[in-house]
C-alpha cells in the first residue's frame, strides 16, 4: 500500500526507518522508539545491535521490526532463558506486528494482553 501526498503531523505519510542501538541510533532502546510520539503506524523500527537485550515493550502502533540478519541480530528479553520475568513485546491492540527475516527473537516471545 503506498500513500503519497497525505499528511498527518506535518509529516508525509510514508514509512520512516527509526534506528535502535546501543550508541550511534535515534533511540537506544526499542521501548523508547516505540514510545516516541514521532513514531508512526508503518514505521521500520531497525535494531543495529548483534544482540539487544530488553522485556516489557508496549505496542500500541503497526509496525515493522528488522534487524541486520538472522545470524546477526537477535532480541531477547533476558541474556538466560532461565532468568527472563516478562516477554519481549506487550501488544495492547489489535495492530499488525512485523518482524523480518533479518531478526531473531529469543528467550520470550510476543504475549497479547487481553
Amino acid at each position: 500500500m503506498c500513500l503519497f501526498g497525505l499528511k498527518k503531523e506535518n509529516r508525509y505519510l510514508s514509512a520512516a526507518t527509526i534506528t535502535v542501538c546501543a550508541t550511534g541510533c535515534d533511540f537506544t532502546t526499542i521501548a523508547a522508539a516505540v514510545a516516541d510520539p514521532g513514531t508512526m503506524d508503518g514505521d521500520v523500527i531497525d535494531i543495529q545491535d548483534a544482540v539487544h537485550t530488553e522485556a516489557g515493550i508496549v505496542v500500541r502502533k503497526s509496525l515493522t521490526f528488522q534487524g541486520q540478519g538472522q545470524t546477526a541480530t537477535i532480541v531477547q528479553a533476558h541474556a538466560s532463558p532461565s532468568t527472563a520475568l516478562d516477554q519481549i513485546f506487550i501488544i495492547l491492540q489489535r495492530i499488525v506486528l512485523k518482524t523480518k527475516a533479518e531478526l531473531c527473537i529469543l528467550n520470550k516471545l510476543v504475549e497479547e494482553e487481553p
